[in-house]
């Protein structure tokens, strides 16, 4: 079928189309799973562009095809993209590679024969120069079961796999928004691709005229549909952009916590690990924001024979003057301990005692809840230690404005 989009809006979406398949085939083919999925792509952006009046009249011209064997060809190359991408969602799916090249040899043979099929239930059509849609006939339905029968198979295999990422437990929002969307536009091509030969046989048997409807929807839904894909590969490219320039979450989440971890390593530079960061981007890896947590802990450690029971009367000024709000109150009195603590470190060497009072026990499972804990500490960290520094002038502690403002980003990294 010839596509119906505009040239003008066709030809910009297939040129960045383009420039995302070359980007991936240059820096995200390290995985069978990326290599699968760009070969897929690959071969969906070449029935794009068979599907292009240009492109047809083109090749029609070097070539002698008609129109009608061209796109033919393009429906065929449909089919052809199906195998790599079920691949991509069996081993998304958790099968070993071994399997997934045995299924890959299945779902080929199952492609050729539905190819051969299409092959000759397709005769008459490009003999007559005309769309398979056109030409009718109970080999046009024929030839619609055979194109249908890979597809059918991918959209159930895709969904399936798409609902279990979406209940997968601890599953990012963002997987799940994805899995999500992938889900809709499958479901949408499942169900356009299962009626076109229910179409086709109640268009013989004389039960629904669908001839119009069928090649105006035809003529552009997948275009849209690979549009719809080619915007989804993006997501981890535009994951690595973010993660270069330090906009995603690891290195948000490092930001807030390097105030801690900054005052941490100025007390004890002896407690940060011998680890080569290497870094040539603004982000931060999860190894980093791991290595952070644990000199935090180390520091706090050595803190511990420096902590003293808070003054009841002191801890109620804090609590007021920073209006903490009750249900952090917790997080902000061991701020006001560890600052205190950290003072005294900063003035002797000599602990006051050898046990010092016990920190709050840590409850944490995961690195997740390891920095969900220390970043409720590191909230209230920058307000204690002003407290604490103003309070040993006879000032009390700083602006309530500067406690949140105070909260920013130092320059130094793990």
């Amino acid at each position: 079928m010839t596509s119906s989009v505009p040239a003008a809006v066709a030809w910009p979406i297939l040129g960045v189309s383009a420039v995302v398949l070359l980007l991936r085939w240059l820096w995200f083919s390290g995985s069978p799973v990326e290599r699968y999925l760009n070969g897929g792509l690959t071969v969906v952006l070449l029935t794009q562009l068979l599907r292009e009046d240009a492109v047809q009249r083109a090749v029609s011209g070097r070539t002698g095809l008609n129109v009608g064997s061209i796109q033919q060809l393009s429906l065929a190359t449909i089919v052809c993209s199906m195998v790599p991408l079920l691949c991509v969602v069996g081993l998304l799916s958790g099968m070993s590679p071994k399997a997934v090249g045995r299924q890959r040899n299945v779902l080929s043979g199952l492609t050729a024969l539905s190819l051969a099929v299409m092959l000759v239930a397709g005769t008459r059509a490009r003999r007559a120069d005309l769309p398979i849609y056109v030409s009718g006939g109970w080999d046009g339905v024929l030839f619609w079961v055979a194109f249908s029968a890979v597809q059918l198979v991918f959209a159930w295999v895709a969904i399936r796999q798409c609902l279990v990422e979406f209940r997968r437990p601890g599953a990012p929002r963002g997987v799940r928004v994805v899995a999500v969307f992938l889900a809709v536009v499958v479901t949408i091509i499942g169900v356009q691709v299962w009626l076109e030969p229910v179409f086709a046989l109640l268009q013989e048997v004389r039960v629904v005229d669908s001839l119009g409807y069928r090649l105006r929807a035809e003529a552009q839904n997948y275009f849209w549909s690979a549009t719809a894909g080619f915007a989804v590969s993006m997501v981890p490219m535009a994951t690595a952009f973010t993660r270069y320039l330090g906009w995603d979450a690891t290195t948000r989440r490092w930001r807030r916590l390097s105030v801690l971890w900054q005052a941490m390593i100025a007390l004890f530079p002896g407690s940060r690990l011998p680890l080569d960061t290497g870094r040539r981007m603004r982000g931060v890896t999860t190894l980093q924001l791991q290595r952070a947590t644990v000199e935090i802990r180390d520091g706090l450690l050595e803190l511990r024979p420096y902590c003293t029971a808070v003054d009841p009367a002191r801890l109620a000024e804090f609590l007021a003057y920073e209006k903490v709000p009750r249900s952090e109150r917790e997080s902000a009195e061991w701020a006001l301990q560890l600052a205190t603590a950290a003072r005294d470190r900063a003035r002797s060497s000599n602990p006051p005692s050898a046990a010092g009072v016990p920190q709050p026990v840590s409850s944490a499972a995961n690195l997740d809840d390891e920095v969900a804990e220390l970043l409720r500490l590191t909230e209230w960290w920058p307000a204690a230690e002003r407290f604490v520094a103003n309070k040993g002038n006879g000032v009390p502690g700083g602006t309530p404005a500067a406690t949140s403002s105070s909260r920013g980003d130092p320059v130094g990294r793990p």
